[in-house]
């Protein structure tokens, strides 16, 4: 009976032993897996080779049609539109009339004006002929006082010797005093003569200058253009009320449009020195199917919040007829041709001033300068870039790699020529 426990017991142990043997035989001696080695990625890249020479850069600009001669034109008076003579878009020239305002009341105005001025005239040529005769009428005025004196003078010596009445006496002192008078009136009125005429030059005057405003204020019924140009808008119809300050219609200048259009700050440098000497840059643009021809006139004194480069200002030389104010316009500005240039795809570039030359399968960077752009025969837009680190030669990659940096494993894939 005991025995048969002990087998019991022995059984699965030895059981156990002979499978746990087994286990560690396996795992001692089990043939270990094909080792892997890492290997750093390489990226399949194209490249040209790097050929320099003398080139004429170009840089895109993009800008906006102005002109410093746009008129907008208001009403100076009080009116009604009788007749609007040209529409939107119509070219006019210098002095044409544009739009007829009601002048009636105008018109009336002036007739009055010109009547006081007319009164005042008359007025002043009545002064002149009564001073005239005021300075021979004085000079009676002057043997009548004396008369009168002589015949007081009788009269009193006739009274005093009782041969004269009183009555007589005192119509010889009435008499005296009456031509008093009348002298002193008249030398008054030459005295005064000059303080009088004075007022009614100054009267005279003031009518003149209301008669000019008449003037002004009639032909301000009538709107001309004020130079050769272009109805840019219109801004009333007949039968319109308008008051002084109220927009009528807006012209523009043809000879004055000029492109607003910003330069990089990069570009500025090149740019300054080239009008410093007196020189032109001239620039074309395509519209409608033709080109238009600019030219840089000058570069704007300041520098618009949020922007870092500069305005350039570009004179439409031809085309101008093609062109309308506040029209959006791509156009090439070509720059003095530099040598030792590369002209390398746009695609070579990475971020704005750094290029990646393919050697000893590895990605090598180079700084360059940007200075424009060269379009090739075929249409190819290709960017002109110059740099001591890169030789004729080289090879440039034109595969855009993201994250690329320098020693990045490379395999050139493809080759071709820059240009």
């Amino acid at each position: 009976m005991k025995s048969n426990s002990i087998k019991k017991l022995t059984l699965p142990l030895f059981v156990l032993v002979i499978c746990s043997i087994i286990v560690f035989l396996m795992s001692t001696f089990r043939p270990e897996p094909p080792k892997t080695s890492k290997r750093a990625t390489e990226y399949g890249v194209a490249v040209v080779k790097a050929v320099n020479g003398d080139f004429q850069p170009y840089i895109p600009l993009y800008g906006f049609v102005e002109s410093p001669m746009n008129a907008q034109i208001s009403a100076a008076i009080t009116s009604d539109v009788m007749k609007v003579l040209v529409n939107e878009g119509d070219f006019v020239e210098k002095g044409q009339l544009l739009i007829e305002l009601d002048e009636i009341d105008y018109k009336l105005n002036l007739q009055d004006r010109e009547a006081d001025l007319a009164d005042i005239i008359a007025q002043i040529k009545t002064e002149k002929l009564q001073y005239e005769n005021n300075k021979e009428a004085i000079i009676h005025e002057e043997s009548l006082l004396k008369i009168t004196k002589e015949e007081l003078n009788r009269a009193a010596k006739l009274y005093k010797k009782k041969l004269g009445s009183e009555s007589t006496l005192e119509q010889a002192k009435s008499a005296v005093e009456r031509q008093v008078l009348s002298y002193n009136s008249r030398k008054l009125a030459i005295d005064l003569y000059d303080l009088r005429l004075q007022q009614l030059v100054a009267k005279k005057g003031r009518a003149e200058a209301a008669v000019e405003r008449a003037k002004r204020d009639l032909d301000r019924a009538s709107i001309v253009s004020p130079f050769s140009g272009r109805v840019a808008s219109v801004f009333v119809s007949s039968g319109d009320r308008v008051n002084p300050g109220a927009k009528i219609i807006s012209v523009y200048s043809l000879e004055q449009l000029e492109v607003r259009a910003d330069i990089n700050s990069s570009d500025i440098s090149i740019i300054r020195d080239v009008l410093a000497n007196n020189g032109s840059l001239n620039a074309i643009g395509k519209i409608e199917g033709g080109e238009i021809n600019l030219q840089l006139d000058r570069l704007s004194g300041r520098t618009e919040k949020g922007r870092t480069g500069v305005a350039g200002l570009f004179k439409i030389t031809s085309g101008t007829e093609k062109i309308t104010l506040g029209r959006f316009l791509e156009f090439d500005l070509k720059l003095p041709a530099k040598p030792d240039l590369y002209s390398v795809p746009l695609q070579a570039i990475y971020g704005d001033n750094r290029v990646y030359v393919a050697k000893d399968g590895v990605m090598n960077q180079v700084d360059v300068l940007r200075v424009g752009r060269q379009k090739l025969p075929n249409g190819d837009i290709m960017a002109l870039i110059e740099s001591d680190s890169l030789e004729s030669g080289d090879d440039i990659i034109v595969t855009q790699i993201p994250n690329a940096i320098q020693g990045l494993r490379i395999k050139v894939i493809g080759s071709g020529d820059s240009n």
